[in-house]
Formats: structure tokens, sequence, C-alpha cells
């Protein structure tokens, strides 16, 4: 530094007056460098910056420089490492060199140069031209404190700087920040998000539009909804927890922060909604809320559920398609491949493993298991590069499997989505079509050979090729036959040509077959069977027709032989039936005769000799009527016309009767009848009672023949029951003769016994037990014998039956109450139609001695005559008559208007008893039918049951007639059955009557009361409560009429269908009531 005549320390205090002259930091450094140059010697001085990157830039120079913008030093550069640890220092450069602590020395050049520390990272630097020596210590010494403090000021400028700028920033800021209040709240109002803010208890604070939508509710002006609203109250209530949940770790973790369930309006509508939430901290970071963006997502939930049953469709189609499936898009990547692929190609992968893969990696892998990989790989790269369609590309794998690809492109629109390779295993199919090939080639030389016809016609029915076979048929050349139609050549019956009526259905790919006649080239006829089949391309499109034909002339010849042989079999059957039929007849008119006789004098007191003589003859009637009834039943059966019933019946009644009437049979005998019947056969059965006692009756008549000593019986086992059947297991045994084991599989034929001493014996037409097989197999079971010579024999039968509601207490059903059954008899009127003397007579007494009143006609056109004279309660009507039969007479009878008998009730009667017969019967208008002969008890029973279900007989006209018998029938008090059901406690029994007697008078005082006023619900409770009181007393007549009056009354009936029945009740129960107290007094004694 030059010397000046003032002083050093005026210098440095000029100096120091130039430092922080401005705030500006350029103004500030350009006066203090220009001071620092002007009052001293330098030739230049200069501020270094350090730069963000580390290197240090010439900032601020004196003189300034031109180029100081690009005067840069590196971070690296000794000079600032020096001034690292040293606060300034200086050196001389005395010739023009780049030594490196001399920094910008190539644009001053030589001279004194020195450097000077400044705080945070920057240095001055001064120089003085041609100076040789270095600057003084003391003056380096002083320069150093104005250049800390100059570096000092300039900080200061940095400082002010920085806050103008931040200033103007925060100025920038507020009016940014200003603007973006404005936006949000904007965006807060208009955003189609609903934002719910909650305060830290969780209720709503503040809402925008969309959420107020959303959750139904109302807001004031500034968005603030009501306290009261609670957000978990809009979450649904199956959700409530999980959401609870998802709040609470929103709060501990600040995790979770996105929530899916559903809410419910105000109005409880159910929406899907998304929950993006925050919390919202206070400037002490404690919870202050919780801010919720609310999307509702119930189409998008809908959609994806609809997305996800159709990726589930699809994934179950894909995985369940027998074509291996690969998919790849536009960049090559494997979007979907089948279970099928991987399990066809050995890809040792799981389907969804694969997603991703490079579909070139699968190909090749495919390509490498083919026999000829290179052609499988040319046919992939043609098919990718012309992005086609390519189908039906077959290739053979080593095993000899062929595979058949195919290669789809995928487009939705316009737009390329990929590429679908597929690939069916067609080695079946392959192996089939050989076949088929070659059993064409095989099977049309052996049809040249055999004696089929093989014409082809095209789809107009023109005749295209015919056979060498089908022309030798028919005699004609195939020239003569091709380019016509059949039906203008060789059909014998153009107008009947099935060939043409089948076309519709040829046409639907059906194969039709039927028979035609031909005519041949010389004339004559012959038949043939046509099977004609359609011929169809490979677009199923119809090409034409091919017809085989066999020759059938011999086949049709015999089975006219044997249509004739049929005719005349047919007309032998119908002879044969109807001699039954007249044999029947014939035989059963005079036997009705000698049987009705018969019980006739059994009951006029006959000697002791007399009876006998009687029982030998109704013996013999009753064996002569057995074998013909059993000649009808075999007819019927082989005639198939043989019909079961099916009703509920009593087995347990059944089965009682049975053995009652049998151990009559063997009172003179040492024979024993036994019945053993399952307890838990408690329901009646649903069949044909009549059969299956037929069934029964045949086998113990076998048992009663063959033992003369010991024991015949029944067994009835329930082995099976279900809600609606029993299988029940039947065993009819005797301890008699038995037989042989070889004899067993005969005695079920027709005429057959196990041996002939046994017919000259015992007697028999070997009929019985063929006819009981043959019932018990038409009525679904099976049976069988069991038999041991000398030890007797069992025939066992399986049979599975349908059960009624109605229990089976053994009990005998009556149509009508016991009591009033010998009144309606007598009050009858009954017209009997009989041609034979002897049958009148017959009947003629049963009636009269039931006291019926009737009339006798002698044919059917007297029988007409009288029903149109008066009204008959019952026509018994003969069948065969001379001039008019019954069944012509019926017929007219119910046809005619004003005929007073037209709905009476009818029955028939005959000797003829085949199904036909009481067919036509029934047909004709009969109600009942019964055959000659038969027993006044049969007859009665038939009548009995017929009035009941008749509807010619009004309910009316059964009480006026039997109003005066009824009114004077003896009341019937029994108390066996209170006895048995009480167990014999004669206590219960007395108290059951006291009660009785005590209630019933009210009881019919309100019956009749009922009555008089028309209250029929009155009149039902009281028949109602009366009824069991009746059956535990024993009245049974009595409870029937109760049960009568009680169904009569739910029909709210006119008064005088009723009255008679409710009067005829109370008389009864007044007569009643002296003979339980007569009764009582007993029982107390």
């Amino acid at each position: 530094m030059h010397q000046i005549e003032r002083t050093e320390l005026e210098r440095f205090f000029e100096l120091s007056l130039a430092i922080g002259t401005s705030l500006h930091a350029q103004e500030n450094a350009r006066f203090f460098l220009s001071k620092l140059v002007e009052s001293t010697s330098l030739t230049f001085a200069g501020l270094w910056l350090r730069s963000p990157s580390g290197a240090y830039q010439l900032e601020f120079a004196y003189p300034e420089q031109a180029d100081h913008t690009s005067a840069v030093v590196s971070e690296d550069h000794s000079t600032p490492k020096t001034l690292e640890d040293r606060p300034f220092f200086t050196k001389v450069l005395s010739k023009k060199t780049e030594e490196e602590p001399f920094v910008y020395s190539a644009h001053l050049g030589k001279g004194a140069y020195g450097y000077f520390q400044l705080p945070v990272f920057s240095f001055v630097q001064i120089f003085e031209a041609d100076r040789e020596q270095p600057f003084e210590l003391n003056s380096m010494q002083e320069l150093s404190k104005l250049i800390v403090k100059f570096g000092i000021s300039m900080d200061a400028c940095m400082v002010h700087a920085r806050l103008r700028e931040q200033q103007q920033l925060v100025s920038q800021v507020q009016g940014q920040l200003e603007k973006s209040v404005a936006q949000y709240s904007d965006l807060f109002e208009n955003m189609s998000d609903s934002l719910v803010i909650l305060n830290k208890t969780d209720h709503i604070e503040k809402t925008n539009r969309s959420a107020q939508a959303l959750l139904d509710i109302a807001a004031n002006k500034s968005g603030t909804a009501p306290s009261r609203y609670k957000l978990t109250n809009f979450i649904h209530p199956d959700d409530r927890d999980k959401f609870e949940y998802f709040l609470q770790k929103l709060l501990d973790f600040e995790s979770d922060r996105n929530f899916r369930c559903r809410i419910l309006t105000s109005g409880q509508l159910e929406r899907y909604v998304t929950f993006n939430s925050t919390l919202i901290r206070d400037i002490n970071g404690h919870r202050a809320g919780s801010r919720h963006i609310v999307r509702d997502i119930t189409s998008q939930y809908a959609y994806e559920n609809r997305l996800s049953q159709l990726n589930t469709q699809l994934s179950a189609l894909v995985a369940n398609l027998q074509a291996a499936i690969l998919f790849e898009d536009t960049e090559r990547k494997t979007l979907l491949v089948n279970r099928v692929f991987c399990e066809l190609f050995k890809i040792p992968y799981a389907p969804e493993d694969l997603i991703g893969v490079d579909a070139t990696i699968l190909l090749q892998e495919v390509a490498l298991q083919h026999t000829e990989p290179e052609a499988f790989q040319n046919w992939t790269s043609q098919t990718l590069k012309a992005g086609v369609l390519s189908t039906d590309q077959k290739f053979t794998m080593p095993d000899g499997q062929i595979l058949c690809f195919d290669a789809i492109p995928v487009h939705s629109g316009t737009e390329h989505l990929g590429l679908l390779w597929q690939c069916h295993d067609i080695t079946a199919r392959e192996t089939a079509k050989t076949r088929l090939q070659e059993s064409e080639e095989r099977y049309r030389g052996i049809l040249e050979n055999m004696e089929l016809g093989l014409l082809e016609l095209n789809e107009q029915g023109l005749i295209t090729r015919a056979f060498d076979r089908f022309c030798t048929m028919l005699g004609y050349e195939e020239s003569e036959l091709t380019g016509r139609k059949p039906e203008d050549i060789f059909v014998a019956s153009p107008e009947i040509y099935r060939d043409e009526l089948y076309r519709a259905e040829r046409a639907a790919s059906e194969a039709v077959i039927y028979e035609q006649q031909f005519m041949r080239k010389d004339g004559s006829t012959i038949w043939a069977i046509v099977s004609s089949t359609p011929i169809l391309d490979r677009r199923g499109q119809l090409k034409g027709y091919i017809g085989i034909h066999y020759d059938i002339t011999e086949r049709k010849q015999l089975e006219e032989r044997l249509q004739a042989a049929k005719n005349r079999a047919e007309k032998a059957i119908q002879a044969e039936r109807q001699f039954l039929a007249n044999m029947s007849h014939e035989i059963r008119t005079p036997m009705n005769a000698v049987i009705g006789m018969t019980h006739l004098l059994l009951n006029t007191q006959p000697t002791p000799e007399q009876r006998d003589y009687l029982d030998s003859l109704k013996f013999s009637a009753d064996s002569l009527l057995s074998l013909i009834d059993n000649i009808l039943d075999l007819s019927k059966i082989e005639a198939s016309q043989l019909s079961l019933e099916s009703s509920p019946f009593s087995l347990r009644r059944i089965l009682n009767n049975l053995k009652q009437s049998f151990q009559l049979k063997v009172k003179d005998k040492p024979v024993s009848v036994n019945l053993d019947l399952d307890e838990q056969i408690d329901r009646q059965l649903i069949g044909d009672p009549t059969r299956l006692s037929q069934v029964f009756t045949n086998l113990l008549g076998n048992a009663i023949k063959f033992t003369s000593r010991g024991t015949i019986g029944i067994k009835a086992l329930l082995i099976k029951r279900t809600d609606t059947h029993m299988s029940l297991q039947f065993t009819v045994f005797d301890t008699g003769i038995g037989i042989a084991k070889e004899k067993l599989e005969l005695i079920f034929q027709n005429f057959k016994q196990a041996d002939s001493d046994i017919t000259r014996k015992y007697g028999g037409t070997g009929l019985g037990l063929s006819i009981v097989k043959q019932l018990v197999e038409l009525m679904g079971g099976k049976i069988w014998v069991e038999s041991e010579p000398g030890k007797g024999t069992a025939f066992i039968f399986n049979l599975s039956m349908p059960m009624s509601e109605q229990s089976d207490e053994g009990q005998e059903a009556t149509p009508i109450g016991q009591a009033v059954h010998q009144g309606l008899l007598r009050s009858l009127w009954v017209l009997l139609v009989e041609d034979n003397p002897m049958n009148q007579k017959l009947a003629s007494h049963i009636l009269k001695d039931w006291g019926c009143h009737f009339m006798i006609a002698n044919d059917g056109e007297e029988a007409l005559e009288k029903t149109r004279q008066q009204h008959f309660d019952i026509i018994l009507m003969d069948i065969h008559m001379p001039k008019l039969d019954g069944c012509q007479a019926t017929a007219q009878i119910r046809a005619e208007e004003g005929n007073p008998n037209q709905h009476s009730l009818i029955i028939g009667l005959t000797a003829a008893a085949l199904l036909d017969e009481k067919q036509r019967a029934i047909e004709a208008g009969m109600n009942e039918f019964i055959t000659k002969p038969f027993s006044p008890a049969a007859l009665s029973k038939l009548i009995l049951n017929s009035l009941q279900l008749s509807h010619s007989t009004s309910k009316k006209q059964l009480a006026m007639n039997t109003e005066h018998d009824n009114s004077q029938a003896p009341v019937k008090v029994d108390l066996t059955y209170l006895h048995e059901f009480s167990g014999g406690d004669e206590n219960f029994v007395k108290e059951i009557v006291e009660t009785f007697i005590q209630e019933a008078p009210e009881n019919i005082a309100k019956l009749s009361e009922g009555l008089i006023q028309e209250d029929w619900d009155t009149v039902y409770r009281m028949a109602h409560q009366l009824k069991p009181n009746y059956m535990m007393l024993g009245m049974s007549a009595q409870q029937e009429t109760a049960l009568s009056i009680e169904k009569i009354a739910k029909t709210a009936p006119a008064k005088d269908q009723i009255d008679q029945q409710i009067n005829q009740l109370v008389t009864d129960t007044e007569k009643a009531i002296p003979l339980l107290r007569e009764k009582l007094s007993k029982l107390q004694a």
C-alpha cells in the first residue's frame, strides 16, 4: 500500500466511515471497495462469495471487471482452504504464473496479493500491481479489522435483503392464501364428495351441501349442522361397531384412514359409502376433531357386485371349459389361463401364478411338446403377424394325441384387446372319423351284397342313385329310375305314400321307419320296411335322403295268416266266455232256488234227520257253487278282467269273522282255530276286503280239509310301517298231513294237486291255490309254501297296503243304526222283477219275512209299466229275461222323464258272474249288483248299505218311513264297554252313569230348544256333546242318531229335515234314564 501524508489512523478511520453507508449490498460493497482502492495504493479489491454449489464466485469488484460474473474458484482451492486456519495472508507474484494460491492472477498479473477471511464462507481479495514485497503485517492486521466490520455490514445487508424478500413473499403468500381460502370454501361447498367435520365428541360440526344431501339433514347458513347429529347414528346398525372401531384406530394410531360401510339417511334410505378420514389437532397437538370425505358408492357397489358375479361366472366358465385357454394382451402379457391348459401341456404352475407372464414363453413351452415344434411356432408367428382369425389347426403330439388350435383376435369396437389361444383334444373325434371312414369303406361292399335295397334321393325327392339290390328287388334298371320320383314309378298307392308323409320329420334331421307297398315292373306287389334318413352337409343343410329297403313280403303274408288265426282264437275265447256265462246262468238259476229253499227249510224247525239231510244238501250246493265261482274267477283272471276294489276295511274284523266261521265248521272235529294278530296293526287298511277274505277262506278251507286233528290258524305280522303304508306278512298254517318237497312246485298250478290220491280221498279241483296265488300277485304280493310231510303246512304271503286314517278296533261298522234296521226294511216298497217262478217264490219269502211291501213283475216290459204307476224304494231287477231284459228296462226307467222311479235304487240280480256282465249292468244305470245264489243276509246288507249311499231316498223319506217303528223300538243300554274301559273300576262306572243322569235332561232340553229356535249352532254343540256319552253307555243307535244330527246341523238345514231325528233322540234319552237308574242301583248294591 502506498504512503500518503495523512496518518495511518486517519486513513483507516475514513475507510471505517465508508462501511455500512447503505443497506443495499451492492451499493455498500461498491462504496467500501472503491474507498479502499482510492485511499491506498491498491490496484484492485474484490469480494468473493460462496455459492450454494460450494464454489466461490467474484460477486463485487473495484474497479468493476467485465468478466467478474464468470470468475469462479473451486471450494477445494488452496486459498479458501488456507483462510480456514488464518484470518489473512499475503503473497507476491513476481512473474506470470498459474500458481494455485493466486486467485484471479491470470487477469490481474504480477504484484502483491492479499486475502482476508470473512464469516459465512466468503473472503476479500486485494491486489497492488508491480509490488515486489508482500503487504506489511501491521497494515494487514488493521485492514483485517475493517474488512471484518465490512463483512458484518454485508451480512446486515443480506439480512435486510432477505427480510424484504420475506415481506414480499409473505404478502404474496397472504394473497395466495386468501385466494386459496376462497377457492377451498367454494370447493368445500361444491365438491361432489361429501365432507363432514366432527368435533372431539364425534358430533357433526360442519358439512358441505353434498353431505347434507347424502345424510338428508339440514344445516344453517354457515354450514354448521346441529350438534344433536352424531355421525355414528347414521351408520347402518350392522356396521356401527366396525365404524366405531375404525374411529378408535384413527384416534390411537392415525392408521386405517379408509373405511367402507353402509349408512341410513334420516329417511332410512340405505346407501353404501367410503370414508377417507384424518384427525384434526389443536396447536398443542391434542385431538380437536376429525375430517371425513364421504363418497357415495352405492352405484359402484352394485356394479362391483355385478362385476364380481360376472367374474365368478367367467372364472367358473373358464375353469370348467374342456378346452385349454390362453389369453394374451397387446403387449403379449398373459391375462387369462385355465387349469386344462396347465394340465394338457404339463406346466407345473397354478393358472393364477401365470397371470402377467410373457405369453411367448408359454407358447414356446407348448411348441416343445409337439412332434414338429417348428410348424407350431411358424403358425403362431404368422397368426400374430396377420392378426386375423385362424381355426382348426391340427398338430400331433409325440404320444399320438391330436390337438386342434384356434387363434381368435379379441376386439372391443375398433380397439384390439389381445389374442385368445384355444386348444381342444380331438384325438377321439379324429380316431372315430378315421374308423368311420374305414367302416364306410368296409360296409359299402357289405351293403352291396346284402339283401337291402339302397335308394338315394335329392332334396326335391328325385332319385339320384339306385343300388343294384334295389333294382333287382323291383326289376328295374338304374337308368329307368334316375331323375324320377318314387311315387311316379313303383309306389303301389301314391295317395298314401308314407315317404311323403314323413318329409317334415326328415327335413328336421329325424330318421323315420315305416312299411310301404311297392309295385314291381312286372306288375306284382311286394312289401318293404323303409328306413329313410336325411343327408346333411357340414353346415346342417339338407342335401337329400337315403332309403334302405328290406323285402318283408313273406313276413306280411305270415302276419296275415297269424291275424286270421288270432281272429279265430278271439272268437273261440269269446265263445268260451259266452259259454261260461250261459253255463253260470243256467247252473246258478236252479242253484239259487236250491240254496234259497234250503235256507228257508232250515228256518222251519226241521227234525234232526231232516236237518242232516238239509245240511248235506246245503254242503253239496255250496261245494258246487264254490266250484263254479273258482272257474269263473280263473276265467276273469286269465282274461285280465278281474279288478280290485279300493276301500277302507277292518283287518281285525275280517280275521275275527273268519275265525268264528271256521270254528263252526270244525266244531265236530278235534281241531282248534287260532288267530295271532299283531297289536301294531292298529289302523284300517285300504284294499279289496272281499278278495282278501277269499284268499284266507281258500287257504283255511285247505287247512281244514287236510287236518284231521290239531290246529289251524292265521298269523298277521307287521314287518314295516311308513306314514302311508303297512308291509304285512300273513301265515295260514295247519298241523295236517303236509306236502312232500318235490310236490311243492305243483300245488299253485291249475287243476293240479300234490297227489292223485288226494283228489279221491279229500276231493277238490286243484283251482283254489292257483286262484289264491294269482289274487295275491294281483294285490302286489308274493306267496310261497313251507311244508313237511306229517307235520303240517304253512302258506306265507306278503302284502304292502295303504293305511286309512281310521283306527281299527275290529267293530262292525253299521251303515244305519242297528235299532232302525228292521223298521227300515218293514217300511220299504220293493218291486221284484224276476221271470223264474222258483226265484220269485224264494225272493217273495225273504221279503215277506222282512215285512216289506212288494210287487212282482214277470219281465222287463211289465216292470216298466209298474214303475210308471207308483214309486218303489227298491227295484230288484233280474238281468236275463225274455222280451225286455233287465239292463234295457233299467236304461228306459232312467231315461223316462216323469217316471216316479227314475232315481230309485235298482239292484241287479243275475246268475252270470262275469265282470263284463256287472259292467253292463252298471252302465245301464243299476246302482248295485248281486250274483245268484245269494243269502238273505247278503241281500239285506247290500240293501241297507245302498240305502245309506243312495241319493234317491231322501233323509226326510227315511225319517218318515222309520218314525213309527223307531218310536216303538226299545232303548238298549249296555255298560260292557264302560266296564272294559275303566279296567273294572266300579266307582268310575258309577260316576259316569250318575253324571249322564244329572246332565242329560238339561242337554236334551237345550237340543229341543235349539230346534224350536232353529239355532243350529246349539243343536250341533249339544249333539256333539251327547254323542260320546251314548257311545260309552252302549247306546249305539242313539250315537248314530246324534252323529247324523251333528252332520245335518252343520249345513243349516230346513227344520223339517232334522226335527224327526231330534224328537226321536229326546224320546230315547228320556227312556234310557230309568234304565240307567236301575243299573246304577245294582252297581251300588
